[in-house]
């Protein structure tokens, strides 16, 4: 099919304008039903209402999506929650492929939440929320994996760290290679397969200075993977978001590309593109499913959902995990999966937003 170019819909719309958007939303949701492969969307037809802050950085008017109807979590945790960041807590049965396995939490709660307001270690608990962060040390010039108990406040100096209440993920310039290619990243402890869940994601590309600009590039010759929801137990990952230059706009706009391979899926498949992103300027994305490593056809209830500026681009059934024993991970990065050699140009991701929920 030919994608579809679709302006912003306004945060409010007028009365008189309600029934042609649910028209639009209507039509749209049958093509993303009825199977099309990718569906791709103008992000900014109109001008929204913005604000610059002294990093340079847009915020545009923070569109949030509704909770949707979906499947309920088959399990129960008691830090559960559709309006705050989930707390996983020990001891910490998940389900994987239908039998509970204790996952480790080093004794400590861990709190999905790793925007820009939160720190590292949590104030609570004493420790840190995320579980790993990777990448290029620029002081001791080595590729370092710093595991959760090495995990301060100060992340990974000017890699992974936090400016101006932002979470900032960066593969800086020249950057050595980590785990085979250029790559920063931070990592979250396991998520709990067979329940809603829901990110709430807010990020820039880049930054309005000579330190962190996002120098565009010929579109497909160097994506960055900025989200993903991977298991060693699949090569891809089950959920992902990547970032290129817009094909349609080369000189001036990103585009970004969701994927999906869950199940036994021998292979990535992209699901939904947004086209015309503008750099340095604040993204609302929402991320809704039930996760899930099934087939319908054997019980699964896997389902996707996807907003971008409040506007849904995907509607997807079907598996959202990964077949096989591995524990599934969230992840926010930097990762340059094309560039086997250290890179030229400075890859920066600036979140005000980053946190998983999960529903009761």
């Amino acid at each position: 099919m030919n994608p579809i170019d679709l302006h912003r819909v306004p945060r409010r719309p007028a009365s008189s304008d309600a029934s042609r958007w649910a028209v639009i939303r209507q039509r749209l949701r049958s093509l993303l039903l009825g199977g099309a492969a990718i569906v791709s969307f103008n992000c900014y037809g109109s001008e929204p209402y913005k604000w610059i802050d002294s990093s340079g950085i847009v915020h545009l008017d923070d569109v949030t999506a509704g909770s949707v109807a979906m499947s309920g979590s088959e399990i129960h945790y008691a830090g559960a929650s559709p309006t705050h960041a989930f707390t996983a807590m020990e001891p910490y049965e998940i389900n994987i492929m239908g039998a509970l396995v204790t996952s480790k939490l080093g004794g400590k709660a861990r709190t999905h939440d790793f925007s820009g307001a939160t720190s590292f270690v949590n104030p609570q608990s004493g420790a840190p929320d995320p579980a790993v962060i990777q990448g290029w040390d620029g002081t001791a010039n080595t590729s370092v994996n710093l595991a959760s108990v090495q995990i301060s406040n100060a992340g990974l100096p000017g890699r992974v760290d936090k400016r101006n209440n932002l979470t900032m993920i960066r593969y800086n310039a020249s950057d050595g290679i980590t785990g085979g290619t250029c790559r920063t990243q931070l990592v979250s402890y396991p998520i709990p397969p067979r329940t809603h869940v829901r990110w709430e994601l807010v990020v820039a590309f880049g930054a309005a200075d000579m330190e962190n600009s996002w120098v565009l590039t010929p579109p497909k010759q160097s994506p960055v993977l900025f989200w993903e929801v991977k298991s060693p137990s699949g090569g891809n990952p089950s959920l992902s978001a990547v970032v290129d230059t817009d094909p349609s706009a080369q000189s001036q706009y990103l585009m970004l590309t969701f994927y999906q391979k869950g199940g036994k899926a021998p292979a990535i498949a992209p699901i939904a593109q947004v086209s015309k992103i503008p750099r340095t300027t604040m993204i609302p994305i929402v991320i809704e499913a039930f996760l899930d490593e099934r087939e319908r056809i054997d019980g699964g209830k896997g389902r996707e959902r996807i907003w971008v500026n409040g506007t849904m681009i995907a509607d997807v059934q079907g598996p959202t995990l990964t077949w096989g024993p591995g524990e599934h991970r969230w992840v926010l990065a930097e990762y340059l999966y094309r560039e086997p050699q250290p890179y030229v140009f400075t890859r920066a991701s600036f979140w005000t937003t980053a946190r998983m929920m999960v529903f009761p």
